[in-house]
């Protein structure tokens, strides 16, 4: 029975076995040799792939260098690609300031160092300068055209400076080398200059206002006025009020006269004096000043000892009488004219 049912299972192996491809056989070395050559084909492929990969990545890294200021920066690496896209937050850290953005920021920077100049700058503009010498005769600079002269006080650097020519040429003088300041009466402006004091000149281009340093110049473009001059008598534009002259001489009095123990000579104190006693809230200070003294001086005054810029006020009849310009202030003068000593109560809150 085994013998019967033996043959035909062999001789169905054996059939099978034509349809089997031995390992070692011409068409499966065929096989195996079109598998290398496709192995070696995606190899190649994959490597030539990786080249130019590497050159465009190469190509996009130099054009993004020349075209810095105009492109966002390429992040080629994959670690960087998925921190990007896990973290939109983090990718504006990779952008880089385009021109339109540089040109901005550098506009809002001039903008602020103008503001932060014209914090320090005080700018009184002038009609005329007046020169006085010691042995010759006095001599001036004149003009009508509003912009064409001003006086500059740069209060951090302690200079002062006419500028004169369309604001073009500047003369600065450090306060050091000045004896005496003064706004007077009549609202011009006095200097009062040491002998033989220093000085230099600048050019500006462009005019005012002054974005960069002036440039040196060596000789005096008015033709030598400033020479020997031993005082200035600087005539404002009418445009000027008299609360920013006050304001001027203030400053100046209080951040290098006073503050340098240094007298002021341009301040007399010869002549009749009123004598007024300020009323603060919690406390009396007395002051004098030159009886026919402006009402701008007052001011300076008061700010000067006290640090006070508010308006003064006399009371009478229990009606107050508010002193904010030299008509009230001569109003309240004549309370005292005529008395034996000249005596005033303001109160300053």
């Amino acid at each position: 029975m085994n013998n019967q049912y033996q043959r035909p299972i062999q001789d169905d192996v054996s059939e099978i076995s034509r349809y089997t491809t031995p390992p070692t056989s011409p068409l499966s070395q065929a096989i195996d040799r079109n598998i290398a050559r496709i192995d070696t084909m995606k190899l190649d492929s994959l490597i030539t792939s990786n080249i130019k990969n590497h050159q465009n990545q190469s190509t996009s890294k130099i054009d993004n260098i020349d075209n810095m200021f105009e492109d966002l920066l390429s992040i080629s690496d994959t670690t960087s690609q998925k921190r990007n896209s896990a973290s939109s937050a983090t990718s504006s850290n990779y952008i880089i300031e385009t021109s339109k953005n540089k040109a901005i920021n550098l506009t809002s920077n001039i903008i602020e160092n103008m503001k932060q100049k014209e914090a320090d700058l005080i700018k009184i503009d002038l009609d005329q300068f007046e020169f006085s010498y010691p042995t010759k005769p006095q001599s001036s600079i004149k003009s009508n055209e509003l912009g064409d002269m001003a006086f500059l006080y740069r209060i951090n650097k302690n200079i002062v400076s006419v500028c004169f020519n369309r604001m073009q040429y500047e003369a600065a003088i450090p306060l050091n080398q000045l004896t005496g300041f003064c706004i007077t009466d009549n609202g011009k402006i006095f200097i009062k200059l040491k002998k033989n004091y220093q000085h230099y000149f600048g050019h500006h281009l462009g005019g005012y206002p002054y974005l960069l340093e002036p440039a040196p110049m060596n000789y005096d473009p008015t033709g030598n006025k400033f020479d020997r001059a031993q005082s200035l008598l600087l005539t404002p534009h009418p445009t000027e009020r008299l609360p920013t002259l006050s304001s001027l001489g203030s400053k100046i009095e209080r951040l290098y006269f006073c503050k340098n123990g240094i007298h002021n000579e341009a301040n007399t104190e010869d002549g009749l004096k009123i004598y007024i006693t300020c009323v603060f809230p919690h406390e009396r200070r007395a002051i004098a000043l030159p009886v026919n003294a402006p009402f701008h001086e007052l001011l300076a005054v008061i700010e000067n000892r006290f640090g006070k810029t508010s308006i003064p006020r006399y009371g009478k009849n229990k009606e107050w009488i508010e002193v904010n310009n030299d008509e009230s202030w001569t109003i309240v003068k004549d309370q005292a004219i005529g008395k034996r000593l000249l005596r005033l109560e303001l109160h300053i809150w």
